[in-house]
């Protein structure tokens, strides 16, 4: 349940073993989520811990095939994402998340966009795709967009450990060059 960030604050400063800038990292990271923020400091700096892994993997595996499917999409497309592009990489047009993916998993946050309901769900999500799979989703999703936005066309070449990754990120460069907009693509690079 979300805490204010006040309450947050106070709740990391009771690790007093854990180096403060640390802890300060844990709190923003836990985005006021008490469980998160105590488990993120009860591990070690800069790692998951194994209790938010398995939670989540754990709610993962009860889903049918199809699902797992869909959120190893989702995960690869980002934290917060559009039903019309998941449907694209899914190649299902009619696609709808099942309520048992919206229950601790995702939220709709418009119609139309979804979000994972915290950025450590997504990232528990991600690590756990096998890194074949995750190379080859990555690769599909940046064919989505090649014409659409070259900037995270270029972003999913590189994680598919494409060779055309270098390529598109010169050409997403220069576009961002030409629109005066440098701090953007060198955040991507």
């Amino acid at each position: 349940a979300p805490i204010r960030a006040r309450e947050a604050t106070v709740l990391a400063e009771q690790f007093i073993d854990v180096d403060p800038r640390y802890r300060a990292e844990c709190v923003a990271r836990a985005q006021v989520n008490a469980l998160y923020l105590t488990q993120l400091l009860s591990s070690q700096q800069g790692v998951f811990p194994d209790s938010l892994r398995h939670l989540v993997q754990t709610r993962f595996d009860k889903l049918a095939p199809e699902q797992r499917r869909a959120l190893h999409y989702a995960a690869v497309l980002g934290n917060r994402f559009e039903l019309t592009l998941w449907r694209q990489a899914l190649g299902l047009p009619g696609y709808l998340p099942t309520a048992d993916m919206r229950q601790g998993l995702l939220r709709e946050v418009e119609p139309g966009s979804y979000l994972f309901v915290h950025d450590l769900v997504m990232h528990c999500l991600y690590d756990a795709i096998p890194t074949l799979l995750r190379e080859q989703l990555h690769g599909e999703v940046a064919s989505l967009y090649r014409d659409r936005d070259r900037v995270l066309y270029a972003q999913h070449l590189l994680r598919a450990n494409d060779p055309a990754a270098f390529d598109a990120l010169l050409v997403a460069m220069a576009e961002k060059r030409l629109a005066c907009q440098y701090d953007s693509i060198l955040a991507r690079a």
